[in-house]
This record gives structure tokens, sequence and C-alpha cells, in this order.
């Protein structure tokens, strides 16, 4: 986990918002799933992620889902 993710988590907790953590691992349709059915005003994503596999686009995925129905792999 990267510091920014807990300086987010506190800044909701501080202003008193709902927050959900979301970690790397879920699938792109999992990740769509929750933020549909969470009706998500704000999403705080990290860039990218460093996995064994390779280098995992969590932004551009993000985006993609937000701005598709969500049916595809965002990659």
């Amino acid at each position: 986990m990267v510091p920014e993710a807990v300086y987010g988590m506190l800044a909701c907790a501080r202003i008193g918002a709902i927050h959900s953590v979301v970690f790397g691992g879920f699938a792109s349709a999992e990740l769509a799933k929750r933020v549909d059915d969470s009706k998500a005003k704000v999403i705080l994503t990290a860039s990218c992620g460093i996995e064994p596999k390779g280098v995992i686009p969590y932004k551009r995925t993000t985006h993609w889902h937000c701005n598709t129905d969500g049916n595809s792999d965002g990659g």
C-alpha cells in the first residue's frame, strides 16, 4: 500500500465521508460493480500497481469503466 492510500482514507474519516477500499487484486468487472453499486461521487486511485507479471494500469482501467458500460476489459 502506498502512503497516499492511507492519506486518502484518513481524509475521508476526517470529513466524515463514507469510503470503500478496493485493492488491486479485484477484477475489472468486480471493480465496476462496486463503483456502480456504491454510486460513488469520487474515486481516488493510484496510477498503476506493480505485480510480478508487470505493471497494472489502475487509473486507465478505472477511467475506462467510468466512461463505458464496463462489460469488457479496460486494459
